[in-house]
Parts: structure tokens; sequence; C-alpha cells
């Protein structure tokens, strides 16, 4: 996976929000729409798989975690390297039913 900056879009049953995320040697650090995130990811081949803590950091944010403040996430997926993107379908550590879809794009160094 390409270090860098990404364009995250956050999207749970029906919420969405925007976000920035710097990956950098399986790092993965951002945040946006009153989120913050932090975590790793792990990539063999195009498959990418990892362990994300979202937290609210703006009580008034858009509510993509549902009642939750903070959590942390499952997520796998897999990343194109041809189109420097990446895909990542996740759950929340104790609550299966929550899922959370984490669609990203290079946006540069």
């Amino acid at each position: 996976m390409e270090n860098g900056t990404y364009h995250v879009v956050l999207r749970s049953a029906e919420k969405s929000v925007d976000a920035t995320a710097v990956v950098a040697d399986g790092a993965i650090e951002g945040g946006g729409g009153g989120y913050v995130l932090q975590g790793r990811l792990s990539e063999c081949g195009n498959v990418l798989s990892g362990t994300v803590l979202v937290k609210k950091r703006d009580p008034d944010a858009r509510p993509v975690l549902g009642m939750f403040k903070e959590v942390t996430m499952d997520f796998a997926g897999e990343y194109d390297r041809k189109k420097r993107s990446f895909h990542l379908y996740g759950r929340f550590h104790g609550h299966h039913a929550v899922e959370i879809r984490a669609d990203a794009k290079w946006a540069g160094r």
C-alpha cells in the first residue's frame, strides 16, 4: 500500500462522513467530521486487514457510529494499486450488527 494521504468516506447504514487519513508503513491516522481514527493495516498482495480505533471528538458530529463515542473496529478489504485506492469493511468489537465501510482514494504525499 502506498504511503501518503487518502481521502476517506466512512459509511454506516444510512450516514456517511468524509475524512482524511495518512498511511505510513502500515500505520493509519486521520479524522474528519468530528471523528479521529488511529490504527494499523496489514497488506498481503492486494488484501488488507487491520484494527482501527475510531473516536468521536465533536459531540455535535453526525452519528455515523450510532450511540458510540469510541469503538475499535476490525477491517478487511482490498487495495487497488493501479487506482491507488482501498475499500474496507469493518465491524465494531462486541457489536457485530454495526458495520462501517471505508472507501479511500490517494490524495498525495
